[in-house]
């Protein structure tokens, strides 16, 4: 990429730097993290605190990212009460008056595929409109936006890549 196509690219956005004269990369990225939502810190939970909910709560840097992890959530009786990212792992049971007290707007899945469309309309009901899904299936609902993670679409880029070495 040129320097003039990501000046074109910034553009879309406003003004952020002048030709000959670069960018003031503070400003630049104060106003990219306005855009993209970084500073906002909104909250959210996680469904799912098995394998992948315990991996995700514990390594995504959800605040660096704009979120603010506040509450997790299982069916399992043996993960209840347990502590997961700082929080304890609450039963489903609570979760309609978690909402109504905490107000999330996104949650993130780590269920069974079985389970994800059933719990994602749950959560819709909700107020939340925000879903990330990691439950290696396609969901829809009418009032949210969802974001699917495919982990295979990952797999299939790094075979990609290991057969077309340049």
């Amino acid at each position: 990429m040129t320097s003039s196509q990501i000046r074109q690219d910034l553009s879309y956005f406003g003004c952020f730097g002048q030709q000959g004269s670069g960018y003031d990369v503070k400003a630049l990225r104060e106003n990219l993290e306005q855009i993209i939502g970084l500073s906002q810190r909104i909250p959210m939970i996680l469904v799912g605190a098995g394998s992948l909910g315990k991996v995700v709560s514990e390594n995504v840097c959800f605040e660096q990212c704009g979120f603010r992890l506040i509450g997790i959530f299982d069916i399992k009786p043996e993960l209840i009460g347990k502590q997961l990212a700082k929080l304890e792992i609450q039963p489903m049971a609570h979760l309609a008056d978690f909402c109504a007290a905490h107000h999330p707007e996104v949650a993130v899945l780590c269920l069974s595929k079985e389970a994800a469309q059933d719990v994602a309309e749950l959560l819709e009901r909700f107020a939340i409109s925000g879903i990330w899904n990691f439950s290696h299936c396609d969901i829809a609902v009418e009032h949210a936006q969802v974001v699917t993670v495919h982990l295979d679409d990952s797999l299939m880029t790094l075979s990609y890549k290991l057969h077309n070495l340049e």
